[in-house]
């Protein structure tokens, strides 16, 4: 390795360690992170409904979507395009096929992947976010792959190959290529590490169930990526897809389409459109793929879909996204003090039509606990009305002043 790989590499990682940027983000988003991260999960605290976890979860994840619109303000008016899949499903293989140009990593292993928005633009550019909100710029593309690789592979001496390399998927929460080879201007591909059971030997951090549904839950639209040689669409596919939006558009594209005889590949779509309707998941189309073979099998029928998402999204989902928990919290609590309610108006009547003081006591003590309980939850009730009404009065200043529509 030369000294000027050296000091290259160690650029690389300088930037993507630091802990602070020149980017700064305008506005002020100390008070929304502290609701976000404080606020609401106090008020609720052991009261919250069954599904809070999930709900939650996407809550945190369309925030972290609008800080990344904030610190890269490129996005802002793009179509996101996500990728989905497992792992190895041949996402990354499917965007070098587009640009006509290896430019992703395509055999990495979970742990090191990273989410990568790209988009179109005049010149190549790479930069990101870290774990500690910091932008960081690297000037030569082709480190993307350092990244994923690892830092202190030497790809051209054979004979100095490093065994030790220090990756950077566990600092790194998102990627930004901006490339000429994007075709479509008013589209933001991105690619996603995938997403794997625990009990799976490709399972990551990166690659969590609950971590792949918040950044497909956050595009616009899907394309969902199955393997050929899998002879169908997996139960696990299957569960995964009903977890996301069922208003988001999803292209199903059964890849790697080049390792099945054609005829078996028509039986396989026939089959896939078969369960996807019994299982009543909506889905634009599948469509077969093979990056071997970019021009065959359903090419021009996925890049007609990708001409009709290519327009300006003028109007983001930010503010209808972030209403959603508001709105299933109060109506979870407003369900609890009905519950309640009525249980007190019975306690009551029961109370009256006893003679018997020990039975009357036990009634009296359980219409004092329903009591504590109905006042419990129309004061948490009334905390997140007001919570809401916080939040969306901090993001509409932050909006304004990033130029982010809500």
């Amino acid at each position: 390795m030369s000294v000027n790989d050296i000091e290259k590499q160690f650029e690389l990682l300088k930037n993507t360690v630091r802990s602070n940027s020149s980017v700064k983000i305008n506005a002020d988003i100390s008070n929304i992170d502290e609701i976000i991260n404080k606020k609401i999960e106090d008020t609720i605290k052991d009261s919250a409904p069954s599904n809070f976890h999930m709900m939650y979860s996407d809550f945190k994840a369309e925030y972290e979507k609008f800080k990344d619109f904030i610190l890269y303000e490129k996005l802002i008016g793009k179509n996101i395009v996500a990728l989905g899949g497992g792992f190895s499903s041949g996402k990354s293989s499917f965007l070098n096929a587009v640009f006509g140009k290896y430019v992703l990593p395509e055999d990495l292993n979970p742990s090191t992947s990273v989410p990568t928005f790209i988009i179109s633009g005049e010149k190549n550019h790479l930069s990101g976010i870290n774990i500690f909100d910091a932008v960081f710029e690297i000037e030569e593309i082709l480190f993307i792959r350092e990244i994923g690789h690892g830092f202190g592979k030497n790809n051209k001496d054979e004979e100095n190959v490093v065994e030790d390399v220090v990756t950077f998927g566990h600092i790194i929460e998102s990627l930004f290529l901006t490339t000429p080879m994007h075709k479509f201007s008013n589209i933001a591909y991105l690619d996603t590490p995938g997403y794997s059971k625990p009990d799976n030997k490709n399972y990551s951090a990166k690659t969590d169930e609950n971590i792949a549904r918040r950044q497909l839950n956050t595009a616009n639209c899907i394309m969902w990526f199955i393997q050929a040689d899998a002879g169908t669409i997996t139960e696990e596919d299957i569960s995964f897809i009903k977890t996301l939006n069922e208003t988001t558009p999803k292209l199903i594209v059964l890849n790697k389409a080049d390792k099945k005889p054609e005829e078996d590949i028509e039986e396989i779509i026939a089959k896939i459109k078969s369960i996807l309707d019994i299982k009543a998941i909506k889905y634009e189309d599948v469509l077969a793929y093979s990056s071997r073979n970019p021009e065959g099998y359903d090419a021009e029928k996925i890049l007609k879909y990708l001409e009709k998402w290519n327009v300006p999204n003028t109007k983001n989902n930010f503010a209808v996204n972030f209403k959603k928990l508001f709105v299933s919290l109060m109506d979870y609590y407003e369900d609890e003090i009905e519950k309640e309610s009525k249980r007190v108006k019975n306690i009551n009547k029961a109370i009256t039509l006893t003679d018997d003081v020990e039975v009357s006591e036990s009634l009296n003590y359980v219409l004092k606990t329903l009591k504590i309980n109905l006042e419990k939850n129309k004061e948490i009730k009334e905390n997140i009305k007001n919570i809401q009404k916080e939040f969306f009065t901090e993001l509409k200043i932050i909006g304004d002043i990033v130029g982010i529509e809500m």
